[in-house]
């Protein structure tokens, strides 16, 4: 709760920032939807897909509906980042099962931490485990925690993350160059521009396990490559990632310790081949 200008306690609203693809849109008004009756509900359409047509129903009184014809998931979610405003966000996928009362469970956890601007929930598979390895308490993230967390369960006081110019890079993320890593290097942002990003260990939403991890390969072997330079220069980005991948080597099947080590390589080069270009 915030107070109003006359002093008297007011309950915050709640923002669910939707993302969809195609034909995800039919799942958001069968299942999502209903669950986000007491939110606000910022829907961003992507529409790839030429047989795929916006949307012309009126979707609820709460919902507001936005089409998007590029590709990228980072684009998506600046898509209707920009479009919001005040109250408290939630990153939602269309894929997601909120839990009952989770509107409560953030508002409480803003209220306790009053300072925060950023706040992680937990975030429950469909074994009813926690999908995140982090500790279960109330904590301040850092970087390295917060290496730790998806796009699920990540939320934030809308003004203090737009006040900071604070987007999802549109180099990362399902459909860019680099298919991974937006959401990591989305909460490094804020920590580097000084938010306060705590995690809170109350679960709020339900997410398969197979959808959000992923199996190794050389392109993701090369994303985890650029996403380390992203968030940690290109001096201390590699031999971190060196030692990582070989201590957790085991992950990596099929693939020996060389091809890793040159696959780090190829996504450090690539990267900086990208932010060259970029610059022209």
């Amino acid at each position: 709760m915030v107070k109003s200008s006359k002093g008297e306690m007011k309950i915050e609203k709640i923002n669910s920032l939707v993302t969809t693809y195609n034909s995800g849109i039919d799942h958001v008004k069968k299942y999502l939807l209903p669950q986000l009756k007491n939110c606000n509900v910022l829907v961003s359409h992507q529409i790839i897909d030429k047989k795929i047509k916006p949307e012309k129903k009126f979707l609820g009184k709460n919902v507001k509906y936005f089409p998007l014809f590029n590709k990228g998931l980072s684009k998506n979610r600046n898509n209707i980042l920009k479009r919001v405003n005040g109250g408290i966000s939630i990153i939602t996928d269309d894929d997601e099962d909120f839990i009952s009362g989770f509107e409560e469970v953030v508002r409480k956890a803003y209220s306790k931490l009053d300072k925060a601007d950023v706040i992680t929930f937990s975030v429950l598979d469909e074994n009813g485990k926690n999908l995140f390895n982090l500790k279960n308490k109330v904590f301040k993230h850092s970087v390295f925690s917060a290496m730790k967390v998806y796009s699920q369960g990540i939320t934030f006081r809308t003004n203090s993350v737009k006040s900071k110019g604070i987007i999802f890079d549109e180099n990362f993320g399902i459909g860019a160059k680099f298919g991974a890593g937006e959401e990591q290097i989305f909460l490094k942002d804020c920590l580097d521009k000084k938010l306060k990003v705590y995690h809170w260990p109350t679960p709020i939403v339900g997410h398969p396990r197979e959808s959000t991890g992923r199996k190794w390969n050389e392109n993701l072997i090369k994303t985890k490559s650029a996403v380390a330079i992203r968030m940690f220069g290109k001096f201390f980005s590699i031999p971190l990632l060196i030692g990582l991948f070989l201590v957790r080597y085991h992950k990596a099947e099929g693939f020996s310790k060389k091809e890793i080590i040159n696959n780090l390589i190829k996504g450090y080069k690539e990267y900086l081949n990208l932010k060259k270009e970029n610059k022209n």
